[in-house]
């Protein structure tokens, strides 16, 4: 019994270790999971459990362990290189809120009044800061953060453990999730766009017509205000629009 138990506990670790390589590199990228306020030790400890709990489910799956130190680096590296897809996937959706956020400062006159964003864990202007802040709330308010749980799990089905990681696909797919998530951004600040360039076009007009008033050194009090006054009409659809969009791409992109 002690020998059988001596033999099965060395194959044991190795299926909690292959999988933490998956998880645990998920969750130093992983939107909510993976930011810089995050204790290691928490993440450290949350992507050992989830790794134990996978055995269960995905250790048949895992590959035998190799018998060259080169072989199971390879096995290790691929394993590494999904786990930072699946969060660097989340963390792309999420900066959609950051650039809408610069986007709308630019408009609304603050794009020099930079506060602490919890997001990116650096300066960023005061809108985006906001919404990237209320993006991550709402998140995990709305149970989105159990979805890319969800999604982690699942790749072990869409991402075959053992096999060569697909980077073609992945080198593909993220340029494309970069370059929609900054549309989306611009869809997102389009009614600021759009009402900042109806107000510096009607300061222009005003500034040929009243050319010794001092135009821009009164508008600017406006130009916040209009900001302000727009974002608390919108901010709602705004939110939802996001938490749909976010959704909708952990679906595609990791639960195919």
């Amino acid at each position: 019994m002690e020998g059988q138990f001596a033999q099965l506990l060395p194959a044991v670790i190795y299926q909690v270790m292959f999988i933490f390589c998956r998880v645990g590199t998920a969750f130093m990228v992983m939107t909510g999971f993976g930011e810089a306020y995050v204790p290691a030790r928490a993440r450290l400890a949350l992507g050992m459990l989830i790794s134990v709990i996978l055995v269960g489910q995905v250790g048949g799956d895992v590959p035998a362990l190799p018998t060259d130190p080169a072989s199971l680096l390879l096995l290790l590296g691929g394993e590494m290189v999904v786990g930072a897809y699946i969060g660097m996937v989340t963390q792309i959706l999420l900066s959609t809120l950051t650039t809408a956020g610069t986007i709308i400062a630019f408009q609304a006159g603050l794009a020099n009044a930079f506060l602490f964003n919890p997001a990116t864990a650096q300066q960023s202007a005061i809108p985006a800061a906001f919404l990237g802040a209320i993006g991550l709330t709402m998140i995990f308010m709305t149970d989105l953060h159990h979805l890319m749980l969800a999604a982690l799990v699942e790749s072990y089905g869409v991402f075959v453990p053992g096999q060569l990681a697909p980077v073609e696909d992945f080198s593909g797919i993220l340029p494309r999730l970069v370059s929609g998530s900054f549309f989306v951004a611009i869809q997102l600040s389009a009614p600021y766009i759009f009402a900042g360039t109806l107000f510096y076009v009607g300061l222009g007009i005003l500034a040929r017509l009243m050319p010794q008033v001092q135009i821009f050194f009164i508008a600017v009090p406006i130009q916040v205000l209009l900001g302000f006054a727009i974002m608390l009409a919108t901010l709602s659809i705004t939110m939802f629009w996001f938490l749909e969009y976010f959704e909708e791409n952990i679906l595609q992109h990791l639960m195919r």
